[in-house]
């Protein structure tokens, strides 16, 4: 499980839990969340969102599975939506694209991720965390060579899939839930 920012790096990774955990359950079980929840980490001060001048305050997008708090929004439930929450639903979900990117960019330059690893757990967790690192460094050093790999909008608004996602290695890959790596024996 990761947290992705607006750049495409990792800010925060949990590898190696118990296969059967959710990623609303590794988050509850986390740090991260009892950081956020004493407000430790201390997100930036409220800004305005382009072309507003209402600050807005900093906070997480995270899927259906995830219980709503100020620091971490969430789709409205698909029933009874009104435009607003339709609205609102989809600029949820074009955020979580960037997640989705991030972890599929991983993926794809590491492609390691995408199988079993035939390593003990322990190994498999450095593995993981050694690749994260890799990206990181890579998105900041040289920050503009995936872009033609990254999802985006035409100019109707329809998504346009990334390069990474033309790789037959990604196949299962895009069947994963976007918050979680793809499965590999890290799950003791």
């Amino acid at each position: 499980m990761g947290l992705v920012d607006a750049d495409y790096s990792f800010l925060w990774i949990d590898v190696g839990r118990n296969g059967y955990m959710s990623g609303a359950m590794i988050f509850n079980d986390s740090e991260l969340k009892e950081c956020l929840a004493d407000e430790s980490i201390g997100f930036p001060q409220p800004s305005p969102l382009p072309n507003d001048d209402r600050n807005m305050p900093y906070f997480i997008l995270a899927d259906d599975a995830f219980g709503l708090r100020t620091y971490l929004m969430k789709p409205f439930s698909h029933r009874n939506l009104t435009k607003e929450h339709r609205i609102c639903n989809y600029r949820i979900s074009r955020g979580r694209r960037v997640v989705e990117n991030g972890f599929g960019i991983l993926a794809q330059r590491w492609q390691v991720l995408l199988g079993t690893m035939q390593q003990v757990p322990d190994t498999a967790r450095l593995i993981v965390e050694t690749c994260v690192c890799l990206h990181n460094l890579m998105r900041m050093r040289y920050p503009t060579l995936q872009n033609a790999d990254f999802d985006h909008e035409d100019g109707y608004y329809d998504v346009v899939p990334g390069l990474w996602r033309q790789n037959a290695n990604m196949r299962d890959v895009d069947q994963t839930e976007i918050t979680i790596l793809p499965r590999n024996n890290v799950n003791t």
